[in-house]
């Protein structure tokens, strides 16, 4: 009984895992079409990359796990729980911090949470492309 419900629970994350690494490839590929490898000096963007690294080699074990019985391990559990706090800490910052920065109330935590082109603000773009 435990063990099935241990396999159900693995079956779950890894498709979250997969799920994850799905809309980052996406995501990376959009941002990179859009303006180039600029936003790797984010430190957003970086706990984005590590995410989906992470997810990859946690959803590569799982993979084994599911077909062989061998267990995760620690090492590759830990690696995948840093970047769940890398990334905790990054929306954090991004609410206690950058947001309030905006200076427009609640409008800047609107702005900073949902609006689709936050990536980078036409400004910071053309100050980025005059650096080259």
């Amino acid at each position: 009984m435990q063990n099935t419900l241990k396999i159900k629970r693995t079956k779950t994350a890894l498709a979250f895992n997969l799920a994850i690494i799905a809309c980052e490839i996406a995501a990376i590929i959009i941002v990179f079409f859009k303006i180039g490898c600029y936003p790797l000096v984010y430190y957003t963007e970086d706990s984005n990359l590590f995410a989906l690294v992470a997810c990859a080699v946690m959803a590569g074990f799982q993979v084994r796990y599911l077909k062989s019985g061998k267990e995760i391990p620690h090492s590759v559990q830990m690696f995948k729980y840093m970047a769940a706090a890398v990334l905790s800490v990054t929306f954090i910052v991004v609410l206690a911090v950058l947001s309030p920065m905006r200076g427009d109330g609640i409008n800047g935590w609107l702005y900073m949470l949902f609006n689709k082109d936050f990536t980078l603000t036409q400004n910071q773009l053309s100050r980025l492309q005059s650096l080259h």
